[in-house]
């Protein structure tokens, strides 16, 4: 189980122009962190499920307000697509993302793309979150490359609305999901 260098009492909650300012720039230029154990070095797009990567560093005791925050190296699949599939049959699906502005400007410093764990044969499909900062292209080299300007910060979290698994459950087509509205409102109308 991994263990925090912050003082007792004390919970990490940066913002996200923090993760960008205080960790993934300093780990992308190879400077000092301020605390360098707080956020782990790991591969989330590897062969470990997001509930396994949990509770490997300490997600259990956590509370619910509270993420983990991982480095790691981006897997490039060409010049700009990236390989996010994790632990067997998973991947990570873009759900949107946004940049980030230097505090008070229009000045661009990061991309957060925010991710939800797919794996429809999995019961963890659609429980995890992940939020992944990335430094603007410009002052990176291609993804392919082993700079250490590759790496991203992920912050990863329990979903609190996954959504629902029904098993069993085919999904209708339009005519079949038609006809059954049709059989439906013919029943109503008998009953009246």
């Amino acid at each position: 189980m991994a263990s925090y260098s912050i003082p007792a009492g004390y919970k990490f909650h940066p913002s996200d122009e923090d993760v960008v300012r205080f960790y993934l720039r300093p780990k992308a230029t190879g400077q000092p962190l301020p605390y360098p154990d707080i956020v782990f070095e790991f591969d989330l797009y590897g062969e470990k499920e997001p509930s396994e990567i949990w509770d490997m560093f300490g997600g259990p005791s956590l509370d619910e307000t509270e993420d983990l925050f991982f480095f790691t190296k981006l897997k490039p699949l060409s010049r700009s697509r990236v390989n996010r599939s994790v632990g067997i049959g998973g991947t990570w699906s873009n759900e949107s993302s946004k940049t980030i502005f230097a505090r008070g400007t229009r000045i661009p410093i990061a991309m957060k793309r925010n991710f939800r764990y797919e794996n429809p044969g999995s019961p963890q499909d659609g429980a995890w979150i992940m939020r992944e900062y990335s430094l603007p292209m410009k002052t990176q080299p291609d993804v392919g490359s082993s700079s250490s300007s590759s790496y991203v910060v992920c912050r990863l979290s329990k979903n609190d609305r996954p959504k629902p698994k029904v098993v069993g459950e085919v999904p209708l087509k339009k005519e079949e999901m038609k006809s059954l509205i049709n059989l439906h409102k013919r029943k109503i109308d008998q009953e009246r």
